[in-house]
């Protein structure tokens, strides 16, 4: 059976998210388990759908171990892609590092 999205928003719903941080996380982890990681293109549905903002999701996402964020890099980390002296890795790396202690 395929994952659907809608039926596993109502269900968090209903035991308490987008309030109750458990059923925030409980959904993360689903949608993480579907998709093999934390689309960030599909953040802005699941907060819409569950009525808050995409902000409580991302640090809920950068917060919690168990989810993994790297499908989540933000836009203002891409041009980090474009670095002329080729520390690609390393630039996305630091980037991520700064993101999280900033948030």
């Amino acid at each position: 059976m395929a994952w659907d999205m809608d039926e596993a928003v109502s269900y968090y719903k209903r035991n308490g998210a987008p309030g109750e941080q458990n059923a925030l996380i409980g959904l993360l982890g689903e949608v993480q388990e579907a998709f093999g990681g934390i689309p960030s293109h599909l953040l802005p549905e699941i907060a819409e759908k569950l009525g808050t903002k995409q902000g409580v999701l991302l640090a809920l996402i950068r917060r919690i171990p168990r989810l993994d964020s790297r499908m989540c890099i933000p836009w203002r980390s891409v041009p980090a892609l474009t670095a002329p002296n080729g520390r690609i890795w390393l630039t996305l790396r630091r980037s991520f590092a700064r993101e999280r202690m900033s948030g």
